[in-house]
């Protein structure tokens, strides 16, 4: 969840089921845009960690129908905090506001 890509992966996959039938080449194509350098690392990482995966939990079915709704939202308020957050440097790089 450390890569904002992760956001975009579960929007369009939200179960371990999901991703496995897109296979590899399918993600890094999904994921390159965002992250040119890092996708078929971060793509080989997660296939690493279900091939590792050996306990399917109770309610993944459900889990899978509103985990991209989640990772849509939590992607869109993400680049809501950013609006703010650059208005306030840009606020704070003004030269009324003498740095120390």
């Amino acid at each position: 969840m450390q890569h904002p890509v992760v956001l975009t992966l579960l929007e369009r996959f939200g179960s371990p089921a999901q991703i496995r039938k897109a296979g590899r080449r399918r993600l890094v194509t999904l994921l390159r845009p965002k992250a040119p350098r890092k996708a078929e690392r971060l793509v080989e990482e997660i296939f690493a960690a279900l091939g590792e995966q050996t306990v399917t939990a109770p309610g993944t079915e459900a889990a899978e129908l509103i985990v991209p709704s989640l990772a849509g939202s939590l992607a869109a308020i993400l680049d809501q905090r950013k609006l703010p957050a650059g208005r306030i440097e840009e606020l704070l790089e003004d030269p009324l506001f003498p740095k120390s």
